[in-house]
C-alpha cells in the first residue's frame, strides 16, 4: 500500500494591514488566493536565504590592505570594488579609501 504524503497547515495570523497588502498584491503576482501567496512567498524566501552568503570581514590597517588590493590586482586584468571588499573581506569603506589612495600614488590606473 502506499502512503500519501500531504501538506501541513500551519495557522498564521496577519494584522489588518497586512492582509490588504497581501490582497492588493494578489493580481500582480497571479496568486488565486492569501493561501497560494504566503507558500510561493516563503518559497522565494527559502530559495534566496539559502543562496545568501555571509562574508565575515577581516580588520586590517589601510597599509595592510593597500598590499592585499595591489597584490590581488596584479593578478586581475579588472576587478570591481564591490568584488574586491568580497573576495579580500574587507570593509567598503577601507576598500575605496585603499584603491583611492592607489590611484593617486600611481599605482593603479
Amino acid at each position: 500500500m502506499q502512503k500519501i504524503m500531504r501538506d501541513r497547515v500551519i495557522p498564521v495570523r496577519f494584522s489588518e494591514e497586512e492582509l490588504k497588502r497581501i490582497d492588493g498584491l494578489l493580481g500582480k503576482t497571479g496568486s488565486r488566493s492569501r493561501s497560494e501567496f504566503v507558500r510561493e512567498a516563503v518559497r522565494y524566501y527559502l530559495d534566496n536565504v539559502a543562496e545568501t552568503k555571509v562574508v565575515e570581514l577581516r580588520e586590517l590597517s589601510k597599509d595592510q590592505a593597500k598590499k592585499e588590493i595591489l597584490d590581488y590586482l596584479l593578478k586581475r586584468k579588472e576587478a570591481e570594488t564591490f568584488d574586491i571588499a568580497n573576495d579580500l573581506r574587507l570593509e567598503l569603506n577601507l576598500t575605496v579609501q585603499s584603491l583611492k589612495e592607489l590611484w593617486e600614488e600611481g599605482k593603479i590606473k
